[in-house]
């Protein structure tokens, strides 16, 4: 591999690590966040069993999708990444993107229309990683496997 395909692996795997902190985070909470609660304007315990039901469940389920996200990405980056497929320079980013428009859409929406306080700088950096994964990446040079 080249230095700048080494670069693109390590971005792309730091991205993978952070995204599977963040989702098994997701995953494992047993109620919603305080940024959740401020947006709500009512803690927790004040929530009825249905409302807390349904919100673990988004929570949950989103930091489950998150999760098959990443691992998607980690087959890709250690497999035909790793082996120089041209083809798997376009794929991650075609599956990535829309991963990350998704993750990214809920938090911000929160802090430009409440006055929540979510991570932001946890996505921004997510954002980061993969924009220069993605950049490192274009430059595979003469490598196996088909396609542009």
């Amino acid at each position: 591999m080249s230095i700048k395909t080494k670069i693109s692996f390590y971005c792309y795997l730091l991205l993978a690590i952070l995204c599977a902190g963040m989702s098994s985070f997701y995953i494992l909470t047993s109620r919603i966040l305080p940024y959740h609660e401020e947006v709500l304007g009512v803690s927790w315990d004040a929530l009825q069993p249905g409302f807390q039901l349904l919100l673990i469940s988004f929570v949950k389920g989103g930091g489950a999708l998150a999760l098959a996200s990443t691992i998607a990405l980690l087959i890709m980056l250690f497999i035909p990444f790793r082996r120089g497929e041209r083809w798997a320079r376009w794929a991650i980013p075609a599956f990535q993107l829309p991963s990350l428009i998704a993750l990214n859409y809920a938090p911000i929406n929160i802090a430009i229309k409440t006055s929540a306080h979510p991570p932001l700088i946890i996505f921004f950096i997510g954002d980061l990683l993969f924009l220069a994964g993605f950049i490192f990446s274009l430059d595979f040079g003469k490598s196996k496997g088909q396609g542009a």
